[in-house]
C-alpha cells in the first residue's frame, strides 16, 4: 500500500514537473515570438525611416535643380529686364532704376530665406523622427528587460515551489516513520 502510495506520488511528482517544463517552454517560446514580432516591427520601422530619409534627400535634391534652374531662368529673365530697363533709363531717372534694383535684391532675399526656412523646418521633421525612432527603440529594450524580469521571477517562483514540495515530502516521509508502529514477536 506505502508502495502504491509512494508510486502515486512519484507519478504526481513527475507529472508536475512535466506540466512545469511545458509551461516554462510555452512561456519561452511566447516571449521569443513577442520579441521576433517586436523586432521585426523595428526592423520595418528603420527601413520606413530610411526611405522616407532617402525621399527627402531625393526632393531635396531635386528643390535644388529646381532652385538651380529657376535661378538661371531668373538670371535670363533680370537680364532681359535690365536690357528693357536700360532703354528706360533714357527716359527714366536714376532714381527709379535704384529702387527698381533694391526692389529685385529684396525679392531675391526673401526668397532664399523662406527656402532656408523650409530646408530647417524639413531638418526638424527628420530630427524629431529620429528621437521617435530612438524612444521607440528605448521602449523596446525596457520591454525586453521587463521579460527577463518576469522570466527570472517566474524561474524562482518554480524554485521555492519545487522546494516547498520537497519539504512537504520530507514532512510526510518523517510522518510515516514517526506512524509506524514496530510489531514484536
Amino acid at each position: 500500500m506505502s508502495r502504491r502510495l509512494r508510486a502515486v506520488e512519484n507519478r504526481e511528482q513527475f507529472l508536475d514537473r512535466m506540466e512545469s517544463r511545458i509551461a516554462k517552454h510555452e512561456l519561452e517560446m511566447k516571449n521569443h515570438e513577442t520579441l521576433m514580432k517586436h523586432r521585426s516591427e523595428l526592423e520595418s520601422g528603420r527601413e520606413s525611416v530610411e526611405r522616407k530619409r532617402e525621399q527627402l534627400e531625393a526632393k531635396r535634391v531635386k528643390t535644388d535643380e529646381l532652385r538651380d534652374a529657376d535661378l538661371t531662368d531668373k538670371m535670363k529673365d533680370m537680364a532681359e529686364r535690365e536690357m528693357e530697363e536700360r532703354e528706360r533709363e533714357a527716359r527714366d531717372t536714376k532714381k527709379e532704376k535704384g529702387l527698381q534694383d533694391r526692389q529685385n535684391l529684396y525679392e531675391e532675399h526673401v526668397r532664399a530665406e523662406i527656402e532656408r526656412e523650409k530646408d530647417e523646418q524639413e531638418r526638424e521633421a527628420v530630427e524629431t523622427h529620429r528621437e521617435e525612432t530612438q524612444k521607440t527603440e528605448d521602449e523596446l529594450e525596457a520591454h525586453r528587460q521587463q521579460m527577463e524580469e518576469s522570466r527570472e521571477a517566474t524561474e524562482a517562483h518554480r524554485l521555492k515551489r519545487e522546494l516547498a514540495r520537497e519539504k512537504a515530502e520530507t514532512d510526510r516521509e518523517k510522518d510515516h516513520q514517526v506512524h509506524e508502529i514496530p510489531i514484536e514477536d
